[in-house]
């Protein structure tokens, strides 16, 4: 209760909202509030279908709103004189987010509510059972079925009757296969926790991952794809495998090592904190080292890094009998040919440090100094991942702030540093890393399950009953009477069936292949885990029993035992067109390793409208040179301008009645002369049947241009804007407006500014529409009149035309 509270007042603090008070707020918003009738009678006539997508992870309160918003639905006559529908698709053996309080014995009496309500009504309630599978071959689908066939199994995942499927996949080839557990020899401790466990491939866990590397190398670029269509018979590639876990442990981090050992390409996990990763811990004691040397420890420990890499010998030298900070001596050391790299090191960055984004600082650090070769030389090739997630992640912090180091590494360790990653997003040829929770709604050809020993132990000390409306806090087992044990025994039973359906989330995964493996400490395998599970149902099944010895793929560390496969014979074609292999090799290419050209700094564009630098251009005053300044004039031309960008764009009939609306609001302060006067100017510019090209349909307003224009004195770059621009098979049109007055009465009078901006449009428009005529007009609001500049007069208003 106390956390509660607290953490309510922290929102009410920051005046913000979690989505879970959003689900509630409208639900008590449509149920209890004194506007619920008005709210539901004014969203009654605006929805006639609703869809529940994932109908088996919706949670109690979110099926209570769809219950309040489709209540009308059955009422008769309602706000709307339309049939309306709802549909939900949902598969209650794939509830799996049971910490989101998704509970699937609400969408089965949501079910049986809408059933009732239709026959109340007397409309057609349709129950479809959805039991045939795209996705899977039969050798799958069997041993999923044989597997939950059982009664533990089918504990929360079969409802009613057995679970069967249907394959679609009918004549295509497939294969379930249960390794033998790997175990620890009798010289080795139990890693069931397996945090912070160290060593060679003599732990089980990375006696497994390395079979996994292994198997999936022995099957890249060698067997082919089940699937039969567009893809059917294709090479199996790194992209098509996938690994799932129940944690992200240990054995995340040896297969990751053991794929990069193999050469396969892995996409690494889908969540990774990357502080705790040596690389980067390397990488940020850089950083606090040079926003504060005086950090004896944190200098010594960068000192030790691949980065700099003092041995222990000399680091001792350094730091014994030392009169000051250790950045102290090692500058008094400068000049020992045993320190001055490490010195000469540490004040390049110390020097580029306030004067580069966090990106640029640690890229320049990687690339051509070498810090990537240093680390993946010390660390291994699976520090690559967390290297470049971190250049990606102060990409993205130098994006939305200012680009300080310091204020980097603040954000980092406030949680910048946990990163969730789409794997299936941007798909490349990698192994994907996923928990089974994750991987819900994807799927690969070839799946391992290879953490399957253990059974999650509910310890929870907050039980709460089966409707989750009341909270039960017990400190102690002893303190449990009759009724809490009674709430402890169903909430453990709600998360054994939660595995259950987690396990059948993970096996049906697989598309082809799946392959079920386990290792195991000095304790047995957990009773009623995934893998005691599967054993079961295989053994009862078609599989076939066999004898495994993996010293053939991973040498001395390879390990016998019994296991089964289940093997369904069918037909790959191969596609007609073999891919193209893909490029092997470690060898890096030769510009990694050095500095980039500085980027070139752009010269300031030119401004069409406005003259040369070194140029003295006499423009003539539109204005008397005796009239009071009045910086009215400019709200004029602005107004004028936005009423000939939007004004077009409406019938013609709404023009007028729109451009007074406009002027006349309080904001532009207009009198009503001057609202009438300067409607009437832009409607006259609008409406005149000379003017029709400019405005006819798919010209646009207010046209943006950059590019470049050469000239007798070398290319400037231009950058503007054209008021007005119509494009037609034949020409190009280009306006700019004036609201000068008097307007000259001829274009030998326009002002050289006004000239050379529509040349240099001109210009830019002629690369763009090359074999279009472009023609050039400044249109005159105050007359209106339309004059046209001839090509001739343009060509000589270019920049340092003369020159030529």
């Amino acid at each position: 209760l106390d956390i509660t509270q607290r953490y309510g007042a922290a929102k009410r603090r920051r005046a913000t909202l979690d989505y879970d008070d959003l689900i509630v707020a409208t639900r008590r918003l449509l149920e209890g509030a004194e506007s619920a009738s008005w709210v539901l009678y004014k969203l009654d006539g605006g929805i006639d279908h609703v869809l529940v997508d994932e109908a088996q992870d919706t949670n109690p309160d979110q099926w209570e709103v769809i219950r309040r918003l489709t209540e009308e639905f059955f009422a008769g006559a309602g706000a709307v004189d339309r049939n309306r529908t709802i549909f939900a698709v949902g598969d209650t053996k794939q509830s799996i987010f049971g910490f989101q309080r998704a509970d699937p014995r609400k969408l089965a009496e949501m079910r049986d509510w809408f059933e009732a309500r239709s026959q109340e009504a007397n409309k057609r309630f349709a129950p479809v059972d959805l039991t045939v599978s795209f996705r899977s071959t039969p050798a799958v689908l069997d041993a999923v079925d044989s597997v939950f066939a059982q009664e533990e199994a089918a504990r929360g995942v079969a409802t009613a009757g057995q679970v069967e499927h249907v394959p679609s996949r009918q004549a295509e080839p497939g294969k379930v296969v249960l390794w033998p557990l790997v175990g620890a020899d009798k010289t080795e401790t139990d890693i069931d926790d397996l945090d912070g466990a160290r060593g060679g491939l003599a732990q089980p866990h990375e006696r497994l991952a390395a079979l996994i590397a292994a198997h999936a190398g022995s099957l890249i670029g060698k067997e082919r794809r089940a699937r039969s269509g567009d893809k059917g018979g294709e090479k199996l590639n790194a992209g098509h495998f996938m690994v799932l876990v129940r944690r992200r442990n240990a054995f995340v981090n040896a297969l990751v090592k053991a794929l990069k050992r193999e050469r396969i390409e892995v996409a690494g996990v889908d969540r990774l904190d990357l502080g705790e990763e040596l690389a980067i811990q390397d990488l940020l004691a850089l950083a606090r080292f040079v926003l504060l040397p005086q950090d004896d420890l944190n200098l010594a420990c960068l000192l030790k890094s691949p980065l700099v890499g003092l041995d222990e010998d000399r680091l001792f030298t350094l730091a014994w009998k030392r009169t000051g900070h250790l950045w102290r001596a090692l500058r008094e050391r400068a000049g020992d040919p045993a320190f001055a790299p490490a010195y000469t090191l540490l004040s390049t960055w110390l020097r580029r440090a306030d004067f580069t984004t966090p990106f640029d600082f640690f890229s320049q650090v990687l690339g051509h100094e070498g810090g990537r070769r240093r680390l993946l030389e010390r660390l291994g090739r699976e520090a690559a991942d967390p290297i470049d997630e971190l250049l990606a992640r102060a990409l993205q912090y130098q994006r939305a702030e200012a680009g300080s180091l310091q204020g980097f590494l603040r954000w980092f360790e406030e949680g910048g540093g946990e990163i969730k990653r789409d794997l299936d997003a941007n798909r490349r040829h990698e192994v994907r890393i996923l928990t089974v929770h994750a991987s819900k709604g994807l799927q690969a050809p070839i799946v391992y399950l290879p953490d399957t020993t253990r059974v999650p132990q509910s310890n929870d000390r907050l039980l709460a009953d089966e409707d989750g409306t009341a909270r039960l806090w017990i400190p102690r087992s002893d303190d449990a009477n009759d009724a809490a044990r009674e709430w402890r025994t169903a909430t453990r039973d709600r998360a054994l069936e939660e595995q259950n359906r987690l396990l059948y989330v993970a096996m049906t995964r697989a598309e082809d292949q799946l392959f079920v493996g386990g290792w195991i400490g000095s304790r047995k395998p957990d009773k009623g885990c995934w893998y005691e599970r599967i054993a079961t149902g295989l053994a009862v099944s078609d599989a076939t029993p066999r004898t495994f010895d993996f010293s053939d793929l991973i040498g001395a560390e390879g390990w016998q035992g019994e296991g089964f496969e289940l093997v369904r014979e069918g037909r790959i074609e191969p596609p007609e067109q073999e891919e193209l292999p893909l490029p092997e090799g470690d060898a890096l290419p030769k510009w990694i390793a050095v500095a980039p050209e500085p980027e070139p700094d752009p010269p300031t564009p030119l401004a069409p409208s406005q003259p040369l630098p070194d140029e003295a251009v006499a423009e003539p005053r539109a204005f008397s040179p005796l009239a009071v300044g009045d910086a009215r004039r400019w709200r004029r031309g602005q107004l004028l301008h936005d009423l000939l960008r939007h004004l077009p764009g409406l019938a013609a009939t709404d023009r007028a009645a729109a451009a007074t609306r406009y002027l006349s609001q309080p904001a532009h302060e207009l009198t009503s002369e001057e609202i009438e006067s300067w409607s009437r100017e832009a409607l006259a510019v609008t409406e005149a049947p000379r003017h029709a090209a400019l405005f006819a349909p798919g010209s646009r307003a207010e046209v943006p241009l950059i590019g470049t224009v050469a000239t007798p004195r070398g290319t400037f770059t231009v950058s503007g804007q054209v008021d007005r621009l119509a494009v037609s098979d034949s020409d190009v049109l280009i306006v700019d407006y004036k609201t000068n007055r008097p307007p000259p009465s001829a274009a030998s009078g326009v002002a050289l500014t006004y000239r050379r901006q529509l040349a240099l449009y001109r210009a830019l428009l002629q690369q763009i529409y090359p074999g279009r005529r472009v023609r050039a007009f400044l249109l005159w609001t105050a007359t209106p009149s339309l004059m046209e500049i001839d090509a001739e007069t343009l060509d000589k208003s270019m920049p340092y035309a003369s020159a030529a």
